[in-house]
């Protein structure tokens, strides 16, 4: 897939989930305490960077070394 198509999709699907995230905290989020704000962030920030190595661009093997040889 080009990837112009990928970040055309990518936009779609993050402007989706800001809208829906909004809705959810507007209805919901804000009627919980404090503690189960802290506890659902931290699972919340756990999964996205869970779901962001899973859905990411896929690098090639030598993409991949150059990031290696940086760390």
């Amino acid at each position: 897939m080009q990837f112009s198509k990928m970040f055309v999709l990518n936009m779609g699907m993050l402007i989706t989930i800001a809208y829906l995230a909004s809705v959810f905290y507007k209805y919901v989020v804000i009627r919980t305490s404090s503690r189960v704000k802290q506890i659902s962030s931290v699972l919340v920030l756990i999964f996205a960077g869970w779901i962001s190595t899973v859905f990411g661009f896929q690098l090639t093997e030598k993409w991949s070394l150059i990031f290696v040889m940086y760390l």
